[in-house]
């Protein structure tokens, strides 16, 4: 079995009791196991409901995955489901996708590890229910409160990673502009290396359509060349996705609920009506589906390609200077 020594993340923080996973930042130590605020956060709210809309799927007689822990994770919070399952398509769609990725990725890395990010309203259980390959490191971005209330939820259900695994939860959130990278940086993720974002709640948060924009950006700078990123975006005219995704280094397509990748048997006959007014008004605007392979080098990849020239161009300089 793979070890995966990450010293700087295992440990006991500062005046928390239980021993769990924390980060380092510059200046505080955050304990993922203390409690959450008296009032729960809107973020935390949001991620409960999902859980619960995914607990509820999971009784189903032929549900389209199955979530053990989203019980868990929902509390007393009762599921108040859509009109139309933009949320129960959505994970199954990411989770075949996450799966495919991790498979194509496997054909292309020889190193010791892989690397999965998963970015949305937290609460994922994707690193305990979906197969992995041994050597995986699932990093996953949420607000602090958010990471508190699931590992206590996850660690009173008994989920465990598989063996040879890794879940570490990075505080992070996306609504307040926090810095993933950073965050990410602390945490381990290496952004020379492969990795696979999936991306799912965006919708769920509310988050302003200007916020894609430097959300994406962010993605661009520590995804790898060849890095698959994918997942839901909320309501935007199918062009301005396209853009999106094309200003980020992305190369990828965006697809419409209810088109055949995108139904799963549950969504009406006729697939939604994507609007490509970009200036949004006009037809109503809905949530899409993406998948993409970055084709741009991340900023760490940029800082090596620049040490080796440099250092290429000192080195023909000595050479030719023995001549001289």
């Amino acid at each position: 079995m793979l070890v995966l020594q990450l010293p700087t993340l295992i440990g006991t923080a500062p005046g928390c009791r239980n021993r769990g996973q924390y980060l380092k930042s510059p200046t505080s130590h955050r304990c993922l196991h203390s409690a959450t605020r008296a009032h729960a956060r809107p973020d935390l709210e949001v991620a409960k409901q999902l859980a619960a809309r995914r607990a509820e799927h999971s009784k189903l007689q032929a549900p389209l995955f199955l979530d053990p822990f989203a019980d868990s994770l929902a509390g007393d919070v009762a599921a108040v489901q859509s009109q139309l399952p933009w949320d129960i398509i959505s994970t199954r769609f990411v989770d075949d996708k996450l799966s495919e990725g991790i498979d194509i990725v496997n054909m292309d890395i020889k190193e010791d590890y892989r690397q999965v990010v998963l970015l949305g309203c937290g609460m994922d259980t994707r690193p305990y229910r979906l197969m992995w390959p041994e050597g995986t490191v699932l990093y996953e971005l949420a607000p602090a409160e958010v990471h508190a209330a699931a590992a206590r939820a996850l660690r009173a259900a008994s989920a465990q990673v598989q063996r040879g695994c890794l879940h570490v939860r990075v505080p992070a959130d996306v609504q307040a502009g926090d810095a993933l990278g950073e965050a990410l940086g602390r945490a381990g993720f290496n952004g020379s290396r492969l990795s696979i974002w999936g991306i799912q709640g965006l919708a769920e948060m509310q988050l302003p359509a200007e916020r894609l924009r430097p959300l994406f950006a962010e993605i661009a700078d520590n995804a790898a060349f060849g890095s698959i990123v994918l997942g839901e975006l909320p309501g935007l005219p199918k062009q301005m996705a396209e853009d999106l995704l094309a200003e980020a280094g992305m190369l990828g397509r965006v697809l419409a609920f209810g088109q055949e990748e995108s139904s799963f048997g549950l969504w009406p006959e006729q697939p939604l009506a994507i609007s490509n007014d970009v200036s949004g008004e006009g037809q109503q605007q809905h949530r899409l589906l993406f998948t993409a392979q970055h084709q741009r080098l991340s900023l760490q990849q940029m800082g090596m390609y620049s040490d080796h020239v440099q250092a290429a161009e000192e080195t023909d300089e000595d050479f030719f200077g023995n001549f001289s």
